[in-house]
């Protein structure tokens, strides 16, 4: 052998001397990820890839097959006197209902239930793709003047939306609310079970 092959070889074996290096897995299992002792050894972790929750589910509380969602609802001055007219719009992977006229108070029209005060207004079950089993409102827009804030959640498998008064804390009629100025803008995101 040359004698600068021979002189870079005994200088790569030389320049790190002293140097720690890692260990290698004795007895690897096929497929397992590495992790690292305590001391910067690898060692097998004990988890492939079928061993983490599919990517695409929602984590949360560890139950597989739910869907995140979000819709626009829209509600508006019903044609008959103190009546709602409500459309949903999917903004994302969401539900879409289309326009019901004269929500009346009291009932259930289509997939919309408003109770006998006009101050919930309930998405029905029917109208959605699954359970609700979480739901969250933004208010987009109130044009009545009135300043509100948005109550929204999942009850029995539906969405509950409600407004209040800011100061007062009361309660508001939706019908209302639509009367002196429409529409009323809500975004909803919800996961459903399927």
């Amino acid at each position: 052998m040359p004698r600068d092959v021979k002189t870079k070889r005994y200088a790569e074996q030389t320049r790190f001397t002293g140097v720690n290096y890692a260990t290698k897995i004795d007895t690897p299992t096929l497929d397992n990820f590495v992790s690292m002792d305590t001391v910067g050894n690898i060692k097998d972790s004990g988890y492939d890839a079928g061993s983490f929750a599919d990517a695409s589910a929602i984590l949360g509380d560890a139950t597989e097959g739910r869907l995140l969602r979000q819709v626009q609802l829209t509600i508006d001055n019903g044609t008959n006197a103190n009546t709602l007219k409500c459309t949903v719009a999917s903004l994302w992977n969401g539900d879409a209902i289309g326009t019901t006229d004269n929500v009346a108070k009291g009932a259930t029209t289509g997939n919309f239930t408003l109770d006998a005060a006009g101050e919930y207004l309930i998405i029905e079950k029917t109208g959605l793709s699954g359970n609700v089993v979480m739901a969250q409102g933004t208010l987009a827009s109130n044009p009545g003047g009135t300043v509100a804030t948005l109550d929204c959640l999942d009850t029995t498998n539906d969405i509950k939306l409600a407004l209040r008064n800011s100061s007062a804390s009361t309660l508001l009629d939706l019908t209302a609310l639509v009367d002196v100025a429409a529409p009323i803008e809500i975004y909803i995101l919800y996961i459903t079970d399927a």
